[in-house]
C-alpha cells in the first residue's frame, strides 16, 4: 500500500514537471529509455541556479531559441571550480586559475543527433544566434590546449558583457566579487 502511495506522489511530481516545462519554466531535458527523469531535472535546475543571473537569463532564451527551431539542446555544464582537475587536453587555462565557468559566465549546451554524436550543424546555427546577442562560441575556433594539442570547446558559450577577454576582467573588483558570488551558488546548489 505504502509503495502505491509513494508510486502515485512521484507520478503526479512527474505530471507537474512536466507542466512547468510546457509553459517554459525550466528548459526541458532530453528523455531516454529508463533514464531517471527526477535526476536530470534537478540536476539542471542546479545547472542554471550555479550560473551568474544575466548569464542564467541569457542561457535560458538561447536553450528557447533553439527549441523553437527545433534544435533539441539541452543544458550541459555550468559552474567549475578553479581547483577542479580538467583534461589538459581539453582546456587552455593552466591548474588554479579561473575561467568563465569558474564566476558563472560559461555554458555548454548538448546538442546531439539522432545517433547520439554532437550535431555541428547546429551548433553552428546556435553559435551564430549566440554571437547575435552579445554572447561568445568557443565552437568553431581551434584552440591550443595546455598539452599543446589542438581542439575544439563545440559545446562551450559564454557571456561577459563588457569584458571581452578573460585577461581583462581578471584582478578586477567584480572578478572578485562574482568569483565570490559563482562559489556561494555552487556551494548552495551543489548535487
Amino acid at each position: 500500500m505504502l509503495g502505491k502511495i509513494l508510486f502515485g506522489l512521484g507520478a503526479g511530481l512527474m505530471t507537474l514537471v512536466a507542466i512547468c516545462f510546457r509553459r517554459g519554466t525550466q528548459p526541458a531535458l532530453p528523455s531516454f529509455p529508463g533514464e531517471d527523469l527526477r535526476r536530470r531535472t534537478a540536476t539542471a535546475a542546479s545547472r542554471l541556479a550555479a550560473l551568474e543571473p544575466s548569464t542564467r537569463a541569457f542561457a535560458r532564451a538561447i536553450i528557447s531559441w533553439a527549441r523553437e527551431r527545433g534544435i533539441p539542446a539541452y543544458l550541459g555544464l555550468t559552474y567549475r571550480g578553479a581547483e577542479e582537475e580538467v583534461d589538459p587536453d581539453t582546456t587552455a587555462l593552466a591548474p588554479g586559475a579561473f575561467g568563465w565557468h569558474s564566476v558563472g559566465r560559461a555554458f555548454h549546451l548538448d546538442i546531439r543527433e539522432n545517433d547520439g554524436k554532437f550535431d555541428r550543424s547546429a551548433y553552428a546555427i546556435v553559435g551564430a544566434e549566440v554571437r547575435r546577442r552579445g554572447g561568445a562560441w568557443l565552437g568553431d575556433r581551434t584552440m591550443i590546449s595546455r598539452s599543446g594539442k589542438p581542439f575544439l570547446d563545440l559545446a562551450h558559450f559564454e557571456y561577459h558583457p563588457g569584458f571581452k577577454k578573460l585577461v581583462q576582467y581578471r584582478g578586477t573588483a567584480l572578478a572578485k566579487k562574482e568569483l565570490a558570488a559563482a562559489e556561494q551558488r555552487a556551494a548552495g546548489t551543489a548535487t
